[in-house]
């Protein structure tokens, strides 16, 4: 009978773990569809120019290590590099998104992206969200997709990582062309990314 329950918990915790499709998630489906509206926004660009021209993007502690140099060598900026990134290849696709279910229920991990690798998985456990929350995680584990890589896996101590600035943009400016309410989502922002916002009106 041990060994029964034993297979069972074995079973249950195999199933839970397994990987599914992100199309079976419909707010998934609409984030997804959603990278491209943000990816097409002049805005969106021009903010991340000018906190890379005001030295507001973390780059440091070996989050470009995996990137290739020579490639990075071609720009005038890490900014721009990252920015012909998204123009070039783009958001994910719906094939690229998949679902898994972290061991851990009550893990704050939204999303988990190998780096170099194009595809993500987001954490079941964490989907019970907006479309721009969903669309945040997209658009910041593209970063990692892209070979960036940052030295904690929490925002607290280093939202101005340019995943996590980059993210956070993407959820503003989507919000703020809906003519949603950004208010509840200002107090944890980069404060150079605030003061973005606050300069182009899009928060006040």
């Amino acid at each position: 009978m041990k060994h029964y329950f034993k297979l069972l918990v074995f079973v249950l915790v195999i199933q839970s773990c397994a990987v599914t499709k992100g199309a079976e998630n419909i707010t998934v489906v609409e984030a997804v569809k959603m990278q491209q509206a943000v990816l097409d926004d002049d805005l969106f660009y021009k903010i991340i120019k000018e906190m890379e021209q005001e030295n507001r993007i973390d780059w440091s502690n070996g989050r470009l290590d995996h990137v290739n140099a020579d490639e990075l060598s071609n720009y005038n900026d890490n900014a721009s590099w990252l920015i012909d990134q998204y123009k070039t290849i783009g958001g994910y696709k719906i094939d690229e998104v998949f679902l898994w279910r972290k061991w851990n229920p009550f893990s704050r991990t939204t999303a988990v992206t190998t780096k170099c690798v194009k595809s993500t998985r987001l954490n079941k456990h964490n989907l019970d969200r907006t479309k721009y929350s969903i669309l945040n995680t997209l658009i910041h584990e593209r970063v990692h997709s892209f070979c960036v890589i940052h030295p904690k896996q929490n925002s607290k101590g280093q939202e101005c990582d340019p995943s996590y600035v980059i993210g956070d943009l993407a959820h503003m400016l989507a919000l703020y062309r809906d003519g949603k309410d950004l208010r509840a989502f200002e107090n944890d922002l980069c404060p150079g990314l605030k003061s973005k916002l606050l300069e182009h009106h899009i928060i006040n």
